[in-house]
């Protein structure tokens, strides 16, 4: 089962995006959300930005994703679609890049990859860490992708959250 810390997009986001003066939302496929239904619906996961120019270097990063669009939630049109997408019936399950409890996702993480966080430590990295030593994780999410942050003394990698479940 893959981690997914991210929460379903709800409606009431879309104002308080607009009071946040976030208006553009980059929409992508979101394969995390996949494995938490057993519908065939296509799980997108939504960032949130109040800089158009940053939310268009987003959306230009995802390459080959046929979900990759630009939302202005100033645009008649595409709040429209938006709340389309989120009715029950919709043929989307949409979240958003928000975490809601930062530090419970980050205890959730750690309990449950652990032991793959160790051995990606043993075998990828030459760090020699002490039995009673805890390397405490961090998330990082870039361009929609989930990235961990390792550190132990001075040394630290980034590593896809994807390559640490593989491990």
């Amino acid at each position: 089962m893959m981690f997914n810390p991210h929460e379903r997009f709800q409606p009431r986001f879309i104002n308080a995006f607009l009071n946040a003066k976030k208006y553009y939302l980059v929409a992508q496929t979101f394969k995390r959300g996949a494995d938490m239904f057993n519908d065939n619906k296509e799980c997108i996961l939504l960032t949130h930005y109040d800089d158009k120019g940053l939310a268009i270097i987003h959306k230009n990063a995802l390459t080959n994703d046929r979900f990759a669009a630009i939302i202005d939630l100033q645009q008649t049109a595409h709040l429209t679609k938006l709340k389309t997408m989120l009715q029950p019936d919709s043929k989307y399950v949409v979240f958003s890049s928000l975490i809601g409890d930062p530090a419970a996702v980050e205890t959730g993480m750690h309990r449950m990859l652990e032991q793959n966080m160790r051995r990606y430590i043993d075998t990828k990295t030459n760090w020699r860490i002490p039995a009673n030593y805890t390397v405490h994780p961090k998330l990082e999410l870039i361009f929609g992708e989930l990235f961990v942050n390792l550190k132990f003394g001075s040394q630290s990698v980034r590593v896809k959250l994807d390559e640490i479940e593989k491990t």
